[in-house]
């Protein structure tokens, strides 16, 4: 299992593009996963993650 870590503040401009070039690179054969840790934003990215499909790819 390979756990991608993604820490972030006030990036709710930036976090799609930050997941969806993440979801290309997808290794076949592999498990992983993507952990999104927001430390208390206040631009609404906390609002933005909470609407990402867990287990589905990003438009």
């Amino acid at each position: 299992m390979i756990s991608v870590v993604i820490p972030c503040l006030n990036e709710v401009e930036f976090i799609d593009a930050t997941l969806e070039s993440l979801l290309i690179q997808e290794p076949s054969g592999v498990d992983w996963e993507v952990i999104v840790a927001d430390g208390g934003s206040t631009d609404g990215t906390d609002a933005k993650l909470e609407q990402t499909p867990s287990g589905h790819a990003l438009d």
